[in-house]
């Protein structure tokens, strides 16, 4: 019997027609067990992708300055419990990575970066948001996060201030 490594291709792919025509801007191919996390542009040129390595529990976020021409590593992080779910940034410099808990006994809430991710910190609150599932800002300091919880139930919550304080909103 022979064990082969098993190796996993990362491809991002660019159209620029509506979806008739598809170029690859990145093929990258993996021997450890990668996962692409999310990608997230907020404009025709910058953008990022996560990935997480789930032998070593590393996290790479990726950058482009150039609409996918290239891409960088510019930081990396633990990236298993807590999970990043998604990735969204509101600006250049300013990114939110929701963090799912797992398992219990940790701390999830959100990552969060104001240099355009060349870091990336925990960012733990009083509020007890644990396991978030998504979030979405509507400028640097309004923002939406949908929070699951196993003892109260789901629920959805609204920072007014950058993600200092949380308050839930729904269910009310």
């Amino acid at each position: 019997m022979s064990v082969g490594i098993l190796h996993y291709d990362f491809i991002i792919l660019n159209t620029t027609d509506g979806g008739k025509t598809w170029q690859v801007q990145l093929n990258k191919t993996f021997s450890d067990y990668y996962e692409s996390l999310d990608i997230n542009f907020i404009n025709a040129k910058t953008g990022w992708f996560l990935t997480c390595d789930y032998d070593t529990n590393d996290g790479d976020l990726y950058y482009t300055s150039n609409a996918g021409k290239d891409w960088e590593v510019i930081s990396q992080f633990h990236c298993n419990r807590p999970s990043p779910r998604e990735l969204v940034f509101i600006t250049p410099e300013v990114g939110w990575i929701p963090l799912e808990m797992g398992a219990g006994g940790l701390v999830g809430g959100f990552m969060y970066t104001g240099n355009g991710g060349k870091t990336v910190s925990q960012k733990i609150d009083n509020s007890g948001i644990e396991n978030v599932e998504g979030c979405e800002f509507v400028s640097l300091k309004e923002g939406w996060a949908v929070v699951l919880d196993d003892k109260a139930g789901d629920y959805i919550t609204h920072t007014v201030d950058s993600g200092a304080t949380w308050n839930k909103v729904y269910p009310n």
